[in-house]
């Protein structure tokens, strides 16, 4: 028999960047708030470094695993067990088309800077810049995510 794996529409990656946007947003914003330890920190502080050699070495599928950890590390740092479930929910539903849409673009679908900004405001205790960082990157991530679709002629991935 075996499984069948369901495509993601435009539309199911659209709703989910939206509420990526908003949750994550919170989960830097609790962040910068919590003053997470510092070995939380410094993992999340490597996986960016990892990440940046990822994408000088042109090596996206390295890449995207490690901006999904970032991410899921981040929701870790923000301390509500609950929102850490739902945001890692929704980048599971998503880490496909991240990975598909990405081989297509190329590069990041957002600034990766954003990730390094992200946790300088999260060590600086600024929660509302934290917040914002991470709001705008996920959102224009989307608008990456919505151009490639268009250019490839795709409606689901």
């Amino acid at each position: 028999r075996g499984a069948k794996i369901l495509p993601i529409s435009k539309k199911d990656i659209c709703e989910i960047f939206e509420i990526l946007a908003v949750l994550e947003a919170l989960a830097a914003s609790s962040a910068a708030k919590l003053s997470p330890d510092e070995e939380l920190l410094s993992e999340i502080d490597m996986a960016i470094t990892e990440a940046e050699e990822a994408q000088t070495r042109c090596d996206m599928e390295s890449w995207a695993l490690i901006d999904d950890r970032i991410h899921k590390l981040v929701a870790r740092a923000g301390g509500n067990t609950r929102l850490e479930l739902e945001i890692v929910n929704l980048l599971n539903q998503v880490f496909r088309a991240n990975s598909v849409l990405l081989r297509m673009n190329k590069a990041p679908a957002s600034n990766a800077e954003d990730h390094r900004r992200i946790l300088e405001a999260v060590r600086a205790g600024q929660a509302e810049k934290a917040s914002e960082i991470a709001r705008m990157h996920r959102l224009s991530g989307l608008v990456t995510m919505e151009k490639v679709l268009q250019t490839c002629g795709l409606s689901h991935v």
